[in-house]
């Protein structure tokens, strides 16, 4: 049987000193055939060069296209993901590294789902090994309200079917955090399915905008406290509903999603309540390896909380953008 085509999507800006070593692990991927889409968000470097070099040196597997104006990382991902043509699709960062066999794994483990997502290492040029992103096992298949107020699959780890891009286009004007949105967009669909496995080692620097101190762990009790105070932040418990209504058009298969869709997005005290009421009812579901005592449902009913705090800063920030040119295919 022939293998269906996988479109790597990669978004670059200034990425000149680690793109080479990127290219190379997407080049050399053991699976067949692929196509690999980078958009470039107005790079001022050698950026161009390094990708038009790889052009001439692979031809037919890269597609370039250039922005008009500056998108920006989330934008830059949902316009790029539009130009993919394969039937599943990957996204790429351009400064990580991938296994070699990665595609192969995860179009092999997908199966019926809609999304499957893996686990990765982090590292930087000091240590190699900084720990895994996912400390733990999240199980095979995450549950649909856990994929809504836990979005913790990241960019790089994902592949998904196409079939989901009609959806992501609706939301292609919204600087809304491009992987949650994909994640849970996929979700919403069909099952995700979660590899425990590294296939990706994930560059981290010291001005990288996602896994930040807020995964620091920390003592328990301290994080319930802090996704208390959370509640008292106006700032985040405004994004965190903004963030929520972008869903209201969206038909989730699973009524407890739209229920807690429903009190999300109003943003006051009673509604984000009775979300953390609904995550308890669903508790089993939620964390079906935990200990089902008292832990187990104050850790569903903060759920909600956890959101706040930890999202409820830069998931969605106002859109200075409009896409009504498309990319410049080179």
């Amino acid at each position: 049987m022939t293998n269906k085509t996988v479109s790597i999507v990669m978004c670059t800006y200034n990425g000149e000193r680690y793109l080479k070593e990127q290219l190379m692990s997407l080049l050399n991927q053991t699976y067949s055939p692929i196509e690999i889409i980078i958009q470039d968000d107005l790079s001022t470097d050698n950026t161009l060069e390094i990708i038009h070099d790889y052009q001439e040196r692979y031809p037919g597997i890269i597609h370039l296209f250039q922005n008009s104006r500056r998108l920006g990382y989330n934008q830059n991902f949902l316009s790029a993901y539009q130009k993919a043509n394969g039937y599943y699709i990957a996204s790429a960062d351009q400064d990580d590294i991938w296994e070699t066999n990665k595609i192969e794994i995860l179009i092999r483990e997908i199966g019926d789902s809609t999304l499957i997502f893996h686990n990765s290492v982090l590292f930087n040029q000091k240590n190699p090994n900084m720990g895994l992103l996912h400390k733990k096992d999240w199980g095979e298949h995450p549950h649909p309200l856990s994929v809504l107020v836990n979005p913790k699959a990241y960019g790089h780890q994902i592949l998904f079917r196409r079939e989901v891009l009609p959806l992501i286009h609706q939301f292609e004007t919204y600087n809304v955090s491009y992987d949650s949105l994909v994640y849970t967009l996929c979700s919403s669909m069909g099952d995700v399915k979660y590899i425990n496995q590294v296939l990706v080692h994930w560059r981290r620097h010291e001005n990288a905008s996602t896994f930040t101190s807020r995964q620091a762990n920390k003592n328990k009790l301290y994080g319930y406290y802090t996704a208390l105070c959370a509640l008292h932040d106006h700032t985040k418990r405004q994004i965190s509903r903004e963030y929520f209504r972008l869903y209201q058009r969206i038909q989730f298969k699973f009524k407890p999603d739209r229920q807690v869709i429903a009190c999300m997005k109003t943003g006051t005290l009673y509604e984000i309540i009775k979300a953390g009421l609904i995550c308890v009812h669903y508790r089993n579901e939620l964390f079906p390896q935990k200990d089902k005592g008292v832990l187990c449902i104050l850790k569903s009913f903060f759920l909600p909380l956890f959101f706040i705090r930890d999202y409820g800063l830069g998931i969605i920030r106002p859109s200075k953008v409009r896409l009504n040119t498309p990319g410049k295919m080179q």
